[in-house]
């Protein structure tokens, strides 16, 4: 990831703490979501297109449709 690099690059010094505080802030809320599983609601349609690949239109529990 981006900011880990970032982190890591940035020297230790006190100048740069809260540099560094809020780049481990972010970089720890960033992991938090980064494998979230969300499990569909419904799959509402399925189509194919020319190549054989299959597209679906998903029903989420919070009533989005992607």
């Amino acid at each position: 990831m981006l900011l880990e690099t970032l982190l890591e690059n940035t020297p230790a010094t006190t100048a740069s703490f809260s540099k560094r505080l809020a780049m481990d802030a972010v970089a720890t809320s960033l992991r938090s979501f980064m494998f979230e599983e969300v499990v569909p609601d419904s799959i509402t349609r399925k189509r194919s297109d020319s190549n054989e690949r299959s597209q679906f239109l998903v029903s989420w529990m919070d009533g989005k449709f992607l």
